[in-house]
């Protein structure tokens, strides 16, 4: 059912004796409580000290759950969801005593089952940029989880109109199934913190994915491709530049459905210079873009062949084309030559826009379909 359990986690199932005797050896320890279906609606986050589960002798605690514990908490969460999947909630009754109201003056370390903006009950750290640092909150009023981004202070400082352009950029993408949706944003004024409410993908980013993944298959890779297109065309077609499409930039649902974030350096498509942003992901930027130079939706089709190559070698970073080709000798060779011209150094060497590259993903999936139906005939 689940992954090689690292050393540090401990399962129990139809096993009381043993997870109780875990709870007295490891008091400031922590365990997930999970009904037995591989995949289920929802996981628990409990402390040792919890008082659901007293040793009734009548109480069968691992009969119908399995339970995975941990002194290090973190650890256990990031892998146990991440194998497991599901949404993760905390216990009620053990992490009631640190549910408090967060203070809004700068970006806190939050501890579980506090309460940020009076309606937003924090769960754990999900990330940290260059900007901002995003945590999984449960929002109580919608309840429905959700990912709030809060603004470092020092960032909102050196750009104080970094979140309401950000917003208004996604305002003015609106949704779409490949674009991360922007719920509601705050500025703040006075001692209060700037931070905007995204909605949560419980797959994590393409980069955590891939870490674990290692080099997708060619099906995997050509519906991500086609997916990053659509949302680029989505963009491009609202005169909007991305300017950091990266694999820490995509985020993934539970079904594994690509979507673009982190639109704080986004632009206009004229590329006037004086709009640019600092660029963030530099591995994955453009030449012209690192040059300084005049940009347009090209310059997001030469990040996106950088991920396309990412995630066919599992490189951390776009390199040598003749890596791709001889790591991945299954992977037909118009899909190396499609990575080839995306990572042309000139713009105008490279396909001219998402549509064109969705098209060419397209005929080479087809053409994929094609071999497997005449490889079965054969």
């Amino acid at each position: 059912m689940l992954a090689t359990l690292p050393q540090s986690i401990t399962h129990f199932q139809d096993d009381d004796r043993g997870f109780f005797g875990w709870l007295e050896h490891n008091p400031d320890g922590f365990f997930i409580n999970s009904e037995r279906n591989p995949k289920p609606t929802y996981l628990v986050l409990h402390s040792s000290n919890c008082p659901h589960f007293d040793r009734g002798p009548n109480i069968n605690w691992t009969k119908d759950y399995v339970k995975f514990c941990s002194p290090d908490r973190r650890e256990l969460e990031e892998w146990v969801l991440g194998t497991v999947g599901g949404e993760a909630r905390l216990c009620r009754t053990c992490f009631k005593p640190a549910r408090r109201q967060a203070t809004m003056g700068g970006v806190a370390e939050f501890e579980p089952g506090e309460v940020f903006a009076g309606r937003y009950e924090v769960q754990r750290l999900l990330g940290e940029g260059d900007r901002k640092r995003t945590f999984l909150a449960r929002d109580m009023k919608m309840d429905r989880p959700v990912a709030i981004s809060l603004v470092k202070p020092d960032a909102a400082l050196s750009d104080p109109e970094g979140t309401e352009r950000e917003a208004k950029v996604l305002g003015r993408i609106g949704e779409h199934d490949n674009i991360v949706s922007l719920y509601d944003y705050e500025l703040g004024g006075g001692s209060s913190a700037q931070y905007m409410v995204f909605e949560y993908l419980g797959g994590g980013t393409l980069t955590e994915y891939l870490q674990e993944a290692g080099q997708l298959s060619l099906d995997d890779i050509l519906r991500l491709g086609r997916q990053l297109c659509r949302g680029l065309s989505h963009l491009h077609k609202r005169g909007l530049v991305h300017r950091d499409v990266s694999p820490d930039n995509v985020w993934l649902d539970e079904r594994h459905v690509a979507h673009l974030g982190d639109f704080d350096s986004a632009i206009t498509a004229s590329g006037d210079s004086g709009d640019l942003r600092p660029i963030t992901t530099g591995a994955f930027a453009a030449p012209e873009e690192r040059e300084g130079r005049s940009l347009d939706a090209r310059c997001d089709l030469f990040s996106l062949g950088g991920v396309l190559y990412v995630v066919a070698t599992g490189e951390p970073r776009p390199g040598d084309l003749g890596l791709l080709r001889s790591q991945r000798p299954d992977l037909p060779s118009a899909f190396a030559d499609l990575v080839a011209s995306l990572l042309s150094e000139s713009p105008d060497d490279r396909p001219q826009d998402a549509e064109e590259v969705l098209h060419r993903l397209g005929e080479i999936r087809q053409a994929s379909e094609l071999r497997k139906l005449l490889c079965v005939s054969c």
